[in-house]
């Protein structure tokens, strides 16, 4: 609302809105701990999907942005749209390791909700998995980056690329600790 406030008292605004964004970073935190779960062996997945991007991606179509003359508009910025299983499977097979193979239906969800609930009480530790969490590990959210790729002639890297880079990174930057 901010950015959009911005624009109607003269800001030049452009608003993005990327997906999933995927790429090298911080291994533990945010997206980058799904390649230190899967490395470490993940055995669940759920039937979740969800909307994913490669971080140079994001990099590149904000530049595009940045130099435009287009004003007052919004983004939604997507390589593909795939299944958790789909992400998994992908990182495991980079990472050379098993992809999760035991699916976590609902009352399995809830039931590590409530275990890891119990546990934070019991230890005093910080929570690891929300009812948030649940909720979203079986949402199927889809989205478009027709609007971008239509007005640019832009091409994103498929997902399976940017795993590709990053699983290798992440193998490097392994061996180096």
């Amino acid at each position: 609302m901010q950015a959009w406030r911005g624009f109607y008292e003269g800001l030049n605004t452009v608003i993005v809105n990327p997906g999933v964004i995927l790429g090298v970073g911080d291994w533990s935190k945010g997206t980058c701990k799904l390649f230190k779960l899967i490395d470490k062996g993940l055995a669940f997945y759920t039937n979740g999907l969800s909307g994913y991007i490669g971080v140079e991606d994001v990099a590149k179509t904000m530049d595009i942005l940045v130099e435009s003359e287009v004003k007052g508009e919004r983004f939604v910025l997507v390589s593909e749209n795939i299944s958790y299983k789909a992400l998994f499977d992908e990182m495991a097979k980079y990472l050379e390791k098993r992809p999760p193979y035991i699916y976590a239906n609902y009352f399995l969800r809830q039931t590590v909700v409530t275990l890891d609930y119990m546990k934070s009480l019991l230890f005093m530790k910080e929570r690891t998995y929300s009812d948030e969490f649940a909720r979203l590990a079986a949402s199927v959210s889809r989205y478009s980056s027709n609007k971008f790729i239509d007005k640019f002639q832009y091409s994103f890297e498929p997902i399976s690329e940017t795993i590709k880079k990053t699983c290798t990174f992440f193998k490097e930057d392994k061996a180096r600790v």
